[in-house]
């Protein structure tokens, strides 16, 4: 769990990323690279990540995609952005085919 400043430092490297970024898919691959490990990210973290995005831009993250996230990543300790994947409406929001 974290604490209150680590959320707020993580939603501010977020903004930054959002920024930075030139699309979508480049912030979700740049959150492994800032918030990962070894090309894996908590599971929690990043359900935290996406719904901070969605409050943002709900045209990416829309609460269907939140929900879905939520339901498949359930039980789930970290993920690669390529497991996300099986997260079919954030997969198609990066380019994928799913």
């Amino acid at each position: 769990m974290q604490t209150d400043k680590e959320v707020v430092l993580a939603e501010a490297l977020l903004l930054l990323l959002t920024i930075a970024c030139e699309d979508f898919k480049a912030v979700v691959k740049g959150c492994f690279d800032v918030f990962g490990l070894d090309g894996r990210i908590e599971a929690q973290l990043m359900l935290q990540l996406l719904a901070f995005l969605g409050a943002k831009d709900r045209d990416s993250v829309s609460e269907a995609v939140q929900q879905e996230a939520a339901k498949v990543l359930e039980g789930v300790d970290d993920v690669s952005y390529g497991e996300l994947e099986g997260v079919p409406l954030l997969w198609k929001k990066l380019g994928g085919n799913a």
